[in-house]
């Protein structure tokens, strides 16, 4: 699968350059992306099972609930699948793959929590397809035995043993998993909420934010350089209450708090979502938020309407690498 890529992975710029033209090519990518989306969905459906056998309620959410809706499945050119529990579920989840070694059993499936992540993104959950595994569990913070060190701290840049792997697992098949909360009815507390999540993003991972603006990023990014971990430490666990302190079980509004769409987008009434609706998706039936519409139009607008020709293609060129990687000698000798 794409030799003709294998000569550049010595030459960054190279092997950017034929990355891209690589996307170009319609049947090439396409076949890529096919395989990348059928991995998506064996990982989703064995997800599926989990939640299922252990009582966990989620649904399909952003962009995989938009492509449900509107194609029955994958929107063609997507590379990832969305999904959400409301905070009680997530946090059941997030115990219950500690108790199995952050892994769904007998499988390639690696769950990545909150605290001790794969790959530092933001304080939600990733499900990853590592075909090859990892070979080191992650290490225990001196602040509490159950946790890992926060990946984005200073003493903690590789925590995952997955450096042996012929390729990144940011660019292997993953499902993010978003937790739900409850908000806040009045205005000046959403306002507090919204300041701590980002404060909890910084404090968590020892990084700038994201999707924020540029003074945003520029300003937390001097705060991380200077804060000492033990004060993040303290500011982690402190902004965790104030962002979790409305219930989602029982609040009249929710939101993904560290969602693409943003705050305001992100923050719709609950009843919005549940209970949660099981439709058509690749063959299968999963489950979307009850009201579909309003959900998809309060995210997307009109989210009838295809985008662009130029813009129906995946936003990422991880999914070619690591279809290359998997074929690979170097694992397929695992």
């Amino acid at each position: 699968m794409c030799d003709d890529l294998k000569e550049y992975r010595q030459d960054p710029k190279e092997y950017r350059q034929a990355l891209k033209e690589y996307r170009q090519d319609p049947k090439e990518y396409r076949q890529a992306l096919k395989e990348y989306q059928q991995d998506l969905l064996e990982m989703l459906l064995r997800f599926d099972e989990f939640c299922k056998a252990h009582h966990l309620r989620y649904f399909l959410a952003g962009g995989s609930a938009l492509g449900a809706v509107r194609h029955q499945g994958f929107i063609p050119w997507d590379d990832d699948v969305d999904l959400a529990m409301l905070r009680p579920d997530f946090e059941r989840l997030e115990a219950l793959m500690k108790e199995q070694g952050n892994r769904i059993p007998g499988s390639d499936y690696y769950y990545s929590p909150v605290l001790a992540q794969i790959v530092p993104d933001a304080p939600i959950g990733h499900l990853f397809y590592l075909p090859g595994g990892v070979q080191a569990k992650q290490p225990s913070s001196k602040r509490d035995g159950n946790q890992a060190k926060q990946p984005g701290s200073k003493r903690a840049k590789q925590q995952d043993g997955t450096k042996h792997l012929p390729y990144s697992p940011a660019d292997a098949p993953m499902l993010d998993i978003h937790p739900i909360d409850g908000v806040p009815r009045l205005g000046v507390m959403r306002k507090v909420q919204r300041f701590f999540a980002i404060v909890h993003y910084m404090a968590v991972y020892r990084l700038p934010t994201k999707n924020k603006g540029r003074l945003a990023h520029a300003i937390s990014g001097l705060l991380v350089k200077i804060t000492p971990d033990f004060l993040f430490d303290w500011y982690a666990r402190i902004s965790r209450k104030i962002i979790t302190a409305w219930r989602a079980d029982r609040a009249e509004y929710v939101c993904s708090l560290f969602g693409l769409a943003g705050y305001e987008h992100e923050v719709m009434k609950r009843d919005l979502l549940v209970p949660y609706q099981d439709v058509p998706f690749e063959g299968y039936r999963l489950p979307i938020p009850a009201k579909q519409e309003a959900y998809l139009q309060r995210l997307y607008g009109d989210y009838k309407t295809l985008p662009p020709k130029d813009g129906r293609k995946p936003k990422h060129t991880g999914y070619i690498r690591f279809i290359e990687a998997k074929h690979s000698k170097e694992l397929s000798n695992r």
